[in-house]
């Protein structure tokens, strides 16, 4: 019987083939559906995050609040780059970034914000231990990050700091529930 793409199992095998052939994938939440027949609306604060980094010996990245196309963009270009330390700011595809620790209190919370992750690393290790993330932080067009001192800049309400909330952003977003089927009874 073949699998719907939609299956686990099948979501997993693709997930493997990616990091077997690039060594990394990004995973995209509560960006929207592009599925026909979706019913899933964007979620307040959308994120992405890697796979794969932590076969490599590195941190897996999550950046939160950039629009899609600007996520992908943004974590494959630091993906191929090997001289990222935290709380530096440096350059990449044309934003001002810096990468902060994120505590393992937000894998925890709520392991459904990678769980990707962790179906992929379950495949491979039957029990992983929690990934070793970073955070993208993004400056926005005023060039202030959202911790800047001097006071809330633009890109601070999408983008909320884990490590200052490692609780309560992003909230994985609930599925629709379908309604049971009706049966009718023949008269």
């Amino acid at each position: 019987m073949a699998r719907s793409p939609h299956h686990p199992a099948f979501a997993n095998h693709q997930l493997a083939t990616t990091i077997e052939r690039g060594g990394v994938a990004v995973i995209h939440v509560g960006h929207g559906c592009s599925i026909p027949g979706c019913c899933s609306s964007p979620a307040l604060v959308p994120w992405s995050y890697t796979v794969g980094l932590t076969e490599l010996g590195r941190h897996e990245l999550v950046v939160l609040g950039a629009p899609l196309e600007d996520a992908d963009r943004l974590l494959t270009s630091l993906i191929a780059r090997t001289d990222l330390t935290a709380d530096q700011p440096f350059a990449c595809d044309a934003r001002l970034v810096k990468l902060v620790d994120v505590p393992d209190d937000w894998v925890l919370t709520d392991p459904d914000r990678t769980a990707r992750w962790f179906h992929y690393r379950l495949a491979v290790d039957h029990w992983p231990a929690l990934p070793t993330l970073r955070q993208v932080v993004w400056a926005g067009a005023d060039g202030r990050f959202p911790d800047d001192p001097r006071g809330v800049p633009a890109c601070a309400p999408v983008q909320p700091l884990l490590r200052d909330d490692p609780f309560s952003l992003p909230v994985v977003a609930a599925r629709p529930k379908r309604r049971a089927a009706r049966h009718h009874r023949a008269a």
